[in-house]
């Protein structure tokens, strides 16, 4: 993870929000998968509102692509 995204994730448990880092997106499957690809991860998931956070940047086609 990087620098932002460890003082989000530190910053929301000094909050009390429970945070899984690095969960994987619930796709069944998306444009570019490919026969070996593993589904995309989000920076931060929030399991008590099932939120997936994306720390930088918008949750696009071709950010989760890189």
């Amino acid at each position: 993870m990087s620098q932002l995204e460890n003082g989000v994730h530190a910053q929301l448990e000094q909050l009390g929000v429970r945070v899984v880092p690095q969960k994987r997106m619930p796709f069944d499957a998306w444009p570019w998968q490919r026969p070996r690809s593993q589904r995309p991860k989000c920076d931060l998931y929030l399991p008590q509102g099932d939120i997936y956070v994306e720390v930088k940047g918008f949750m696009t086609i071709q950010a989760m692509a890189k």
